[in-house]
């Protein structure tokens, strides 16, 4: 089970390199300097862009006489780690821009970061995380890792709403270094990623996240 661990500054400036690759000539990037980790576990904490999906749109015509209520359904989800320029408020995702073995050097780095600065206290290790996608199936009726919101599926008369899942994410802020891409060397990156948590109702392990609606005046 996941303790949350909301915006903890952990080996701040600590200094974790490792090779990638075994072979040098093959190293991407082998050198991480941590600045921050932290984690998302409340609706609170969703200040990085991008980790939203819309499920659904339900739509209620101005002339419907009560509120429109939609059954519960399963919906598919699949929450992909990132990596972005600077930390993870207002940087740029720069996924499009970097090699594959690039972003994957980048996460495995951040990755050992990450459960480095979990694991600092040795008398109360925790279990390893990967920083890697996740494939989940949601339910607005038996999924719930943090409650649903009252009426989620209640639309009012006149009125769209977008049905949403935010994934929650575990973050690691470090400075890149021994790159053989040298642009990416001195870059503070941000890479982050999806996790598992025990289900409120279920009691299952499912992906960490929370149901969330935007609503907009039915056209």
């Amino acid at each position: 089970m996941s303790r949350p661990q909301v915006h903890t500054s952990l080996g701040r400036l600590a200094f974790v390199a490792f090779a990638i690759l075994s072979s040098p000539a093959a190293a991407v990037c082998t050198k991480w300097e941590t600045i921050d980790t932290s984690q998302e576990s409340t609706t609170q904490d969703f200040s990085t862009p991008g980790h939203l999906t819309d499920l659904e749109w339900l739509a209620c015509p101005h002339d419907s006489q009560s509120p429109c209520s939609f059954a519960s359904k399963a919906y598919h989800i699949t929450a992909q780690p990132d990596v972005r320029s600077g930390g993870r408020e207002g940087g740029s995702v720069l996924m499009g821009s970097l090699r594959p073995e690039e972003t994957t050097a980048i996460l495995k780095l951040a990755q050992h970061a990450y459960n480095e600065a979990m694991n600092a206290d040795k008398y109360h290790p925790r279990e390893s995380v990967e920083f890697k996608s996740l494939d989940a199936t949601v339910d607005p009726f038996i999924h719930s890792v943090t409650e649903a919101p009252p009426g989620l599926q209640t639309v009012p008369p006149g009125k769209n709403v977008t049905l949403e899942w935010h994934s929650f994410y575990r973050y690691a802020t470090g400075v890149l270094g021994g790159c053989t891409n040298t642009t990416l060397n001195g870059l503070r990156v941000t890479a982050g990623a999806p996790y598992t948590t025990t289900d409120t109702r279920t009691y299952k392990e499912s992906i960490a996240g929370a149901w969330t609606r935007s609503i907009t005046e039915f056209e």
